[in-house]
């Protein structure tokens, strides 16, 4: 509906910003700068959810912070995009130069990159590390320089097989993606249901790698960050498939390497590469008295070595090494229970493995 220019009640409440305009408006509100440095306006400001209305420049305002309030808003046009509308400024935003947009009591404050960044994104690492993995391979986590933006990720993510033939669907589509609070890992779940066996997908397409063939993983360069820079190049991982893993990691045969000084770290060989997140996640450190360690975790040589790091130099004593039962390894495999195992016959999750070590 549009807003008759008679007096209307439109207040927003809470976080979300719901809207009190009548029964027939949209509830939900949302302000987004969108930054394009290859775009002749560099950036613009989308305003989605919204009532329609007539009178946009009212509504809708960009100002330049730290200017006088009584100062005239940025010029620009407004043009309506399905259920959102879009600010273009009249002259492109300024580079180092903050701006904040209002609509209602949502406000969105934003500062122009520069057009010649120091540095564009870039993959910096792929996960796992190993350049061979089993067939059932349950996730692959991409790691990007800079906080990257959450928009068209099933576009811009490609795996080919033999004679380059791209394969179909081998991963659970979501158009946002699924990253970490930072915006800089990607996780990429290929699809469980062609995973497991004996269910439909895996049934009619099969699993999305095949043992012993090569795959390449294609990121292409026109994935942006949040300042709007695409990848410095488009990248590519190989991956070489072995046989599907059906053996659950045992973390009661993990070697822990005798600690030679207070002040170095705890070293743990374990039985099999596992899921590099949970890994740096799902272990812990406690004293004997049962307090926690504070320390750094990482994995190393292809995720099959865990390393400690405390913040502080060990105390003489003993110390145990808890591992959540919950941890995974490539093909999503827990300690007692298969990934792909039939929900009535799986095994009873064991409690937290508890792994003793001295300190002398």
């Amino acid at each position: 509906m549009v807003l008759s220019s008679g007096p209307r009640l439109f207040v927003f409440l809470g976080s979300f910003g719901i809207a009190a305009c009548g029964p027939e408006e949209p509830a939900r509100a949302a302000l987004e700068f969108v930054s394009d440095p290859e775009s002749e306006h560099f950036g613009t400001v989308l305003l989605t959810g919204a009532p329609p209305s007539h009178d946009w420049p009212r509504l809708f305002s960009v100002r330049v912070e730290g200017v006088d309030a009584d100062a005239p808003p940025v010029l620009g046009d407004y043009t309506v995009e399905g259920d959102s509308v879009r600010f273009r400024p009249r002259f492109p935003f300024t580079a180092g130069f903050t701006y904040r947009s209002r609509f209602g009591d949502r406000e969105i404050a934003f500062t122009m990159p520069t057009r010649d960044p120091e540095e564009r994104p870039r993959v910096e690492a792929v996960y796992p590390s190993s350049p061979e993995v089993p067939e059932n391979l349950l996730r692959l986590y991409v790691h990007f320089s800079h906080p990257m933006r959450a928009k068209d990720v099933p576009e811009r993510i490609h795996l080919y097989g033999a004679e380059g033939r791209e394969v179909p669907l081998p991963f659970v589509e979501i158009e946002t993606g699924l990253w970490d609070s930072e915006g800089r890992r990607l996780t990429l779940f290929f699809h469980p249901g062609r995973l497991k066996r004996g269910v439909g997908p895996n049934l009619a397409l099969g699993p999305p790698l095949a043992a012993g063939g090569v795959y390449r993983l294609v990121i292409d360069r026109a994935m942006r960050d949040q300042r709007g820079y695409e990848l410095e190049a488009s990248f590519e991982k190989e991956l070489r498939v072995g046989p599907p893993d059906r053996t659950s990691p045992d973390p009661s045969t993990w070697k822990l390497y005798p600690i030679e000084d207070r002040g170095s770290h705890l070293t743990v060989q374990l039985d099999e590469p596992l899921d590099r997140a949970l890994l740096l996640r799902l272990i812990r450190v406690k004293s004997d008295t049962g307090a926690e360690v504070s320390g750094v975790p990482s994995a190393s040589s292809n995720e099959t070595r865990f390393t400690f790091t405390p913040e502080e130099p060990w105390s003489r004593g003993s110390y145990r090494l808890l591992v959540d039962p919950e941890i995974e390894d490539l093909a999503g495999n827990k300690p007692g229970r298969l990934f792909d195992e039939e929900i009535g016959r799986a095994k009873a999750s064991p409690r937290a493995f508890e792994l003793l070590f001295e300190v002398r």
